[in-house]
C-alpha cells in the first residue's frame, strides 16, 4: 500500500530526522508486500541523488501531465483548500505563485533521475494515457513492479476531482489536520478504510461551493508557447511523442 505524501528526501525537516523516522512509516507492511510511496520528488533537486544513496535498485514510477492542465490542477488544489481566495482566478494565481509553472518544466527534473538510476528501473507514466485506457495503463504499472497484473483495483474507473472552490475552508483544513495526525500515530490503514467508505468523498462534496472557472483559450496557448521549448526537450529525453501537449495531432509514442 503505497504511502502518501511523505516527502522525506525533499524536505529538509523531514530528512533530517533521520532513515529510522522514515521507515517508521511502513512498519505494519508485511516483507511479502510490495511497498512504496507517493511523494513530490520531481522538482526537488537533492531527492534523486538522497533516494539514489538510500536505495540504488529502487523502482521509480514518474507521473507527467500535460504542463499547463498540471499547473492548474495545483491551483485547484490550493483553491479547494482554502491556500488561496476563492475569488482568485488561474490567470492571476499563476502570476502570484510562480511554482504553479515552475513545477510543470519536466525535462532537467526528469534527467536528474535518468541520470542516477538504469532507465529499466524507471518507469515514466503519461496521466493521459490513464485517462484514455485505464486497465492498460494500471496493467504496465504492475507489471513494471512485479504485481500481479490482473489485479483491477475498486477504484480504477472512478473519477477523483480536485473538489473546486470550498464554502468553509477551516472544514478542509480540520480534515487533512486529521488524517496529517492519524498518519502520525500509524492509521494509515484506517485513513484508507475511510476513504472506501466514501465519507470523505460526501463531506468535501457538501463542503463544495463551486467549481473553478477553466483557463481561457487564451492564457492555454501562452502557455503552451512557454512550455513549447521543454516539451520538444523532454520527448526528446524520454523518445516519446507529446506533440498532444502541444496541441497537435500525436503520432503515437515509441
Amino acid at each position: 500500500m503505497p504511502y502518501k505524501t511523505i516527502n522525506y528526501f525533499s524536505e529538509e525537516s523531514k530528512f533530517s530526522r533521520g532513515d529510522d523516522w522514515y521507515e517508521n512509516h511502513f512498519r505494519t507492511c508485511s516483507r511479502e508486500q510490495v511497498i512504496g510511496e507517493i511523494s513530490n520528488y520531481l522538482d526537488s533537486e537533492v531527492a534523486a541523488r538522497r533516494i539514489f544513496e538510500y536505495h540504488s535498485a529502487v523502482k521509480l514510477l514518474i507521473f507527467l501531465r500535460n504542463p499547463v492542465d498540471r499547473a492548474f490542477a495545483s491551483y485547484e488544489n490550493e483553491l479547494s483548500a482554502g491556500l488561496i481566495p476563492s475569488a482568485m482566478r488561474f490567470e492571476e494565481a499563476v502570476e502570484r505563485r510562480p511554482l504553479y509553472l515552475e513545477r510543470s518544466f519536466y525535462y532537467e527534473a526528469v534527467k536528474r533521475y535518468l541520470d542516477l538510476f538504469p532507465r529499466d528501473q524507471i518507469s515514466i507514466r503519461i496521466y493521459e494515457d490513464g485517462v484514455c485506457d485505464p486497465e492498460g495503463y494500471i496493467r504496465e504499472m504492475f507489471e513494471f513492479l512485479d504485481v500481479d497484473p490482473a489485479f483491477e483495483p475498486s477504484m480504477l474507473r472512478e473519477w477523483v476531482s480536485a473538489g473546486g472552490v470550498p464554502r468553509a475552508s477551516a472544514v478542509t483544513n480540520a480534515m487533512n489536520d486529521v488524517a496529517e495526525q492519524m498518519r502520525r500515530m500509524g492509521l494509515q490503514n484506517l485513513i484508507w478504510i475511510i476513504k472506501r467508505s466514501g465519507l470523505v468523498k460526501v463531506v468535501h462534496k457538501a463542503n463544495r461551493k463551486s467549481a473553478p472557472r477553466p483557463v481561457t483559450d487564451e492564457k492555454r496557448a501562452e502557455l503552451r508557447a512557454l512550455f513549447d521549448d521543454d516539451i520538444r526537450a523532454t520527448e526528446e529525453l524520454l523518445q516519446m511523442d507529446l506533440a498532444g501537449w502541444r496541441g497537435q495531432p500525436e503520432a503515437g509514442r515509441t
